[in-house]
């Protein structure tokens, strides 16, 4: 029976002899077994550019138009070694919407849950909605025009993050109803209504496209939805706030000027 050495060729053919020889041998058989296998840094960056990337097929050519063979390209991969990093493209889209509601949830309840005002939830829920809807204009669009695609299973698991994610706006109004701070008749109806606004926003916006800036946009929509609910604008205006009346304004415009004066004052 050969021995193990000597199964063991070198790459001249030759048998390794000693056993020095025979361990760089096998650490060079195990780094080429490795050739195409991403190491777990090098798998991070691809899946980054992977995503990036589908974000941008999704975007331009529809879920069922984008090829995994252009995406492969794209990021500089064999169409095989792509599946080393996706499952397949259902998987992919799933995913990607999935990771796009995780994180309005997760920038959403950080600033809401910090505040006990419904006046001022509701002023950090519609900005934080804003700044995101407005800067990542391609996500959100492949999340509302792609939901169709998603397999029954994967459908509901987006579906149920999007009712979270409305419940937050529906308990902001409800608590300001109960409160007097907000002036009517179903809560749920105008969560509703608030949702629909703020969701309209990625249909028109284009960032530097000439017209508003992002920040008189938020503060456009923050008037409007404000006097929609009939509520003040500043926590210390509403009579039945709890909140210190040195509370800052809800305006960020007006908070501003504020300041400018109080620092022309010290000068």
């Amino acid at each position: 029976m050969a021995s193990r050495g000597q199964l063991a060729a070198s790459a001249d053919g030759e048998a390794p002899g000693s056993a020095r020889e025979l361990s760089e041998f096998s650490r060079a058989v195990r780094r080429k077994d490795r050739e195409g296998k991403p190491s777990r840094a090098n798998g991070r960056a691809t899946r980054a550019a992977v995503r990036e990337k589908a974000i941008d097929l999704f975007y331009q050519y529809g879920y069922r138009s984008a090829s995994l063979r252009t995406l492969a390209e794209q990021v500089g991969l064999q169409a095989g070694s792509l599946y080393n990093h996706i499952t397949n493209k259902q998987e992919l889209l799933f995913h990607l919407l999935k990771e796009i509601m995780e994180e309005v949830l997760e920038r959403t309840y950080k600033r809401v849950r910090k505040e006990d005002s419904p006046l001022i939830q509701l002023h950090e829920f519609v900005e934080t909605h804003l700044e995101f809807h407005t800067t990542r204009l391609k996500e959100i669009f492949i999340g509302n025009s792609e939901l169709r695609n998603l397999e029954p299973d994967n459908y509901k698991v987006i579906v149920a993050q999007r009712r979270e994610y409305f419940d937050v706006i529906h308990g902001i109004v409800r608590s300001g109803v109960e409160q007097k701070l907000f002036h009517v008749g179903d809560a749920k109806t105008a969560a509703r209504v608030i949702i629909g606004m703020l969701n309209s926003v990625s249909a028109w916006y284009k960032i530097g496209g000439g017209g508003v800036s992002q920040r008189e946009l938020i503060d456009t929509y923050l008037t409007m939805i404000f006097r929609a609910l009939g509520a003040a604008r500043t926590v210390s205006e509403s009579p039945m706030a709890s909140a210190p009346a040195a509370r800052p304004s809800l305006n960020p415009s007006t908070s501003k000027r504020r300041k400018t004066r109080s620092a022309s004052r010290k000068a």
